[in-house]
């Protein structure tokens, strides 16, 4: 009988197909078995159960900010940059009792370390001293 292709392939030549892979799958499988049983006596291993592979992992996306050069309007650094209009510097102490007392709302415990390294990261800001920062420009 010639290789038949899938896009040349009937429906019903399909369903055969599959009937005659089904009807095969317990021999196979017992099969599979037999050496499994061969290999463990041969390994000294006693009873060898079959280990399932484990599935593949999509890599994951990247994920891309559209506008990179500007931040969300109600983010951390949107509301440091308010602060700092109109002031020549602050201390890291002074910007969390100013963006606190703008409106910005917050649960986290370490908020002291996320507004110093916002204000690190920030391209907007600059160090002028230890724990001081200034807007650019």
């Amino acid at each position: 009988m010639a290789k038949l292709t899938l896009a040349k392939a009937s429906v019903e030549d399909l369903k055969k197909e599959i009937a005659r892979r089904q009807r095969k799958l317990p021999t196979l499988i017992a099969a599979r078995d037999a050496l499994n049983c061969q290999i463990a006596e041969l390994g000294g291993l006693g009873s060898v159960k079959a280990v399932p592979k484990r599935a593949k992992r999509k890599p994951a996306k990247k994920r891309v900010r559209k506008d990179k050069g500007m931040a969300r309007a109600g983010s951390l650094s949107s509301k440091l940059a308010e602060v700092f209009q109109g002031k020549k510097k602050l201390s890291i102490a002074e910007a969390i009792q100013a963006v606190l007392a703008a409106g910005y709302k917050t649960k986290a415990k370490n908020f002291s370390s996320m507004v110093s390294d916002t204000l690190a990261k920030d391209k907007r800001f600059r160090r002028v001293g230890r724990g001081v920062y200034a807007l650019k420009g």
